[in-house]
């Protein structure tokens, strides 16, 4: 697995030294800037996801840029044989059934392949990947379960995992992708001033005036049978606030005219203007 962090300037913003020295520490992150723009950290993104994703970020409206990428690869400890994958069909959420190259492998009891199932909701089975690190995971909702209802008990609930036993897994080969505004969600849990012009502060990492005009994210996970391969990438997107104009007062209809007397607030003249152009 590969995880990269930077941080992009646009011409004429300048990072503070200490902000830049602890991402380096923290983070292990890179501080540069972006000589052309949203292509510069588009390139960045796509050599670290092996070109997985080649566009996060669109157009060069911005003064600073927070990016993070991650590549993944790994082989089945137990792969697919390509010869055994045949057409099937697939029944989405909306009922259509559509045809897709399912993978199948027939797992032994000495394979210890592990799962769960919990009666009425899903099946789930670990699948692992070469050198133990990391494994998959494929959890199947029960008749009627939804994918979101069967993931919130999957992460909510401590799952005890047991052994499966010798196991035939039929598992399509697919392609996923997504990608997502999260601003709009932030705000909706509560995170807003750091989205709001004259009220975020990024002091310690800039000059004041930074605030996150939005945050992008972009996944994607190719499965087959020799594997997943995996990328993501979320870049927060910063713009510097800009003075609002002043408040126009225009008197460009009939209006009043009142001259007063401070002191006493009493009026000494009161007239109305109907037309400017007549004595």
């Amino acid at each position: 697995m590969i995880l990269a962090n930077s941080v992009w300037t646009a011409a004429g913003v300048q990072l503070k030294a200490a902000y830049v020295e602890q991402m380096q520490t923290l983070f292990q992150a890179t501080a540069r800037e972006a000589v052309h723009g949203a292509q510069d950290v588009n390139d960045w993104v796509a050599d670290v996801t092996r070109g997985m994703i080649k566009t996060l970020v669109q157009g060069d409206n911005f003064k600073s840029i927070l990016a993070n990428a991650i590549y993944f690869k790994g082989l089945w400890e137990h792969a697919f044989k390509k010869d055994l994958t045949q057409p099937a069909t697939f029944t989405t959420a909306s009922g259509a059934a559509k045809q897709v190259d399912m993978m199948q492998h027939e797992f032994a009891a000495r394979d210890n392949i592990h799962g769960a199932r919990k009666e009425g909701l899903y099946d789930a089975v670990v699948l692992p990947y070469q050198g133990g690190a990391f494994s998959a995971v494929a959890l199947l909702p029960a008749p009627g379960v939804t994918v979101a209802q069967a993931l919130r008990d999957w992460a909510e609930v401590p799952q005890e995992l047991a052994p499966m036993g010798a196991l035939l897994v039929k598992l399509p080969r697919f392609k996923a992708s997504t990608s997502l505004t999260l601003g709009p969600v932030l705000k909706s849990l509560g995170v807003r001033a750091a989205f709001t012009p004259g009220v975020a502060d990024f002091s310690r990492m800039a000059d004041p005036g930074l605030f996150v005009s939005d945050i992008v994210h972009k996944a994607v996970v190719e499965v087959d049978e020799e594997g997943t391969v995996a990328a993501a990438a979320t870049a927060v997107i910063m713009c510097l606030c800009v003075p609002l104009p002043p408040a126009e007062l225009v008197f460009d209809r009939p209006f009043a005219f009142i001259i007063r007397h401070n002191p006493t607030g009493l009026p000494a003249f009161i007239g109305a203007v109907n037309d400017p152009t007549k004595d």
